[in-house]
This record gives C-alpha cells, structure tokens and sequence, in this order.
C-alpha cells in the first residue's frame, strides 16, 4: 500500500508511527484490510517492530485513550493501544517481528501452539501471523522483509507443502475467525 493510498483520516498517524523508535512497519488489518469495514468499524493498525518498543512513545502522540505495555497482553499481540482520533476507534497492535518471523517458520514446519488471549474464545494460533502477512496491508516500512515473510505470487506453503486453494481458504477462514 502506497501514501497515495492511506486514507486521509490515516496518514498522518500512520507517519507519526513509522518514526517511532523501534518500528519497522506499520500496517492495516481487520475488516478494513479486507475490504469489509462498516461505516462504525474500527481501525486495526500493526506496528510491527524489532527489539523493543516503549509504550511512553505512543502515549506522547496525545490521542485520548488506553495504552499499555509490551507483553501486555501475550506474546503474539503482545501490547498496543486503544485509542481515540478523531471519533474513529483506532486499535494500534504491537508486533514483535522476531516472534512473528519465528511463528511463521513453524507454521511453515506445520507447526503452532494455541495462546490464551483475551476476546479469542478458543484462543490465538500462532500461525493467525501468516494470515495478518497475507490480509493486511502494509503502509509504510523501513526495511526489506525477508523473503519468507513477504506474500508471494506462488500457491501458500504449510507444513512444507504447497495448499490447494480450498485448503488456504480455510486457513484464511480460520484466521479471519481469529480476527485480527
């Protein structure tokens, strides 16, 4: 996704998030990465960073709101931000990209664990981040993703095989269940 192509209501969000210290990309998720956003849907915005990130740099946006620290709320989504811009609820997702990078590869082996996350009823599986790659939309980044964690034109690989396509639309099923 290009500048051109951030909602105007984003954007300078989104460029006040790529300069926080740590963040390497930040992306859109959820119903509106999927095209399926009502008028009252919030925004799910990832920012995906490597070491660490401190929430002080969020709360010194000054957006109304509720923030808490990394590793909060798991180690998949492992911290963020509700908050409020502008009457849009902006829900802002911590991604630590070594766990993400990591999850991915075991989901390529085949395998995942389940984490126990608040609003997930069954859980959080460990592969929902190959999903959050293919589904999401990547605003800005300040760096080359691997070539493993990039979407490719091939058919989807699990377990080291390649998916039918009924295969990944029920992984895709699956993972919009998780909802991002």
């Amino acid at each position: 996704m290009n500048q051109e192509q951030i909602s105007p209501f984003l954007q300078p969000l989104v460029e006040q998030l790529i300069h926080i210290p740590g963040v390497v990309a930040v992306s859109l998720g959820g119903s509106r990465a999927r095209g399926e956003a009502r008028p009252d849907s919030d925004w799910d915005i990832g920012l995906y960073y490597r070491r660490h990130i401190q929430s002080s740099d969020l709360r010194a946006l000054g957006f109304p709101g509720h923030v808490v620290e990394p590793g909060t709320w798991g180690r998949l989504v492992n911290g963020g931000g509700w908050l409020l811009i502008d009457g849009q609820h902006v829900d802002v997702l911590y991604r630590d990209l070594t766990v993400v990078e990591y999850w991915i590869k075991e989901a390529e082996g085949g395998r995942f664990e389940v984490d126990n996350m608040a609003g997930h009823i069954v859980g959080l599986p460990t592969y929902v981040q190959m999903g959050e790659l293919a589904i999401g939309k990547c605003f800005l980044e300040t760096f080359h993703a691997p070539h493993s964690l990039m979407p490719s034109e091939s058919k989807p690989r699990l377990g080291g095989k390649e998916m039918r396509p009924s295969r990944y639309s029920l992984l895709r099923d699956m993972l919009l269940v998780a909802k991002w």
